[in-house]
């Protein structure tokens, strides 16, 4: 006998082995509670956000959406990260996938999400109306761009500590620091560093002399997932410094593309990059994503005036208009200027490879629209 259900403290055992289990037969050893321990570590409390399907009481199927509340730009965004999506290896075909995924969808439906994400293959989740959108930028640095590239940058005075090693008052002003950027509002002073723990991943403070001037996200010496920086013309100095200590000839860096000082300095000495999408997502409520990533948009790149009516298949149209610089969203009866599918309209609305977007008149600089979410943020 077949249940779905949404579980509640008395399943969290149950999950978190069932996961560790799948996740670990597909990859290497996983440990969910140590991996993201924002979600599963003891005393965390995300039981209810896990969708199961259960055999005769056995878990058999889940999916988790856990819910964030972002703001971009000040503008809140209400996001359901999808997560631990999973099936038995005996009941992979079931149907269990479909009903689990469409009971989230309904879900973030009633609780006021605005928007859906998650990672994963792209044709998989583009039945459940998930697009691959976002832009991102990932450079690699080798031995010869620091040698060469960065030979006359001062790199003396430069220095950095994992959080475990700073003073409270060093990690309070990080936080500061992350409270000035464009998309804040999801991590807590007191959920800080958890969060920049995931994935097995190392939070350190970074100084200029003994002055905090940002923080770093680092997945072992040779990939920086955050570096968020006070003043973006520190990079070179920063990165020359921590491939001198530890003698690194290979570094990735991962920059988002709202953030333009930090690219173009990265990009001014870096090997190579590549560009690529972020997230995959389904829009909820279109409104207040519209609202979200316009006031974004307006922050970080600035914005023209302009009007369009959008309109996703059979749903309300939705006017945005930008006048004077005030930005402005509402359901319409007005005709739309674009009307397309689900998947059509968020690869308009947000894919930076605008070859994957469909062909329409649109308002001049608005489009794309940014769209991201620190990776220490997902699921």
């Amino acid at each position: 006998m077949i249940e779905y259900r949404f579980a509640d403290a008395s399943y969290r055992a149950d999950i978190i082995d069932f996961i560790n289990m799948v996740f670990s037969q597909s990859a290497i050893p996983h440990d969910f509670k140590t991996l993201i321990p924002k979600v599963y570590a003891d005393g965390r409390g995300f039981d209810e956000i896990h969708a199961i399907a259960l055999d005769n009481q056995r878990v058999r199927g889940v999916v988790a959406q856990l819910p964030i509340s972002a703001k971009y730009a000040g503008q809140d965004l209400k996001i359901g990260y999808i997560g631990s999506v999973s099936s038995h290896k005996y009941a992979r075909g079931s149907g269990y996938m479909k009903v689990l995924m469409a009971m989230q969808l309904e879900n973030a439906e009633k609780s006021g999400i605005d928007i859906m994400m998650l990672g994963g293959q792209r044709q998989r989740y583009e039945y459940f109306g998930y697009s691959p959108v976002g832009d991102l930028y990932t450079y690699r640095i080798v031995g010869a761009n620091i040698r060469h590239g960065l030979k006359n940058v001062n790199a003396a005075g430069v220095n950095w500590k994992r959080f475990s090693d700073a003073a409270q008052e060093e990690i309070d002003r990080a936080y500061e620091i992350y409270l000035s950027l464009p998309i804040t509002g999801i991590r807590s002073r007191e959920d800080f560093e958890l969060f920049m723990h995931s994935w097995n991943c190392d939070p350190y403070v970074i100084y200029e002399g003994h002055t905090v001037v940002g923080f770093l996200v680092a997945g072992g010496k040779d990939s920086f997932s955050e570096l968020i920086l006070t003043d973006a013309s520190f990079a070179p100095k920063f990165v020359k410094a921590w491939c001198n200590v530890y003698e690194q000839n290979h570094l990735t860096i991962t920059v988002p593309a709202i953030d333009r000082a930090l690219n173009r300095e990265i990009a001014a000495f870096a090997e190579s990059y590549s560009n690529s999408n972020s997230e995959h997502v389904r829009i909820v409520n279109l409104i207040n994503v519209l609202k979200a990533c316009l006031s974004l948009k307006k922050k970080v790149s600035g914005i023209s005036d302009g009007k369009i009516v959008l309109q996703i298949e059979d749903e309300a149209p939705v006017c945005a208009e930008v006048k004077n610089g005030e930005i402005c969203v509402y359901e319409t009866d007005e005709a739309a200027d674009a009307k397309f599918d689900r998947l059509s309209m968020q690869q308009l609305l947000f894919a930076a490879n605008r070859f994957q977007a469909p062909d329409c008149k649109l308002p001049v600089d608005w489009f794309p629209l940014p769209l991201f979410l620190y990776s220490s943020d997902h699921f």
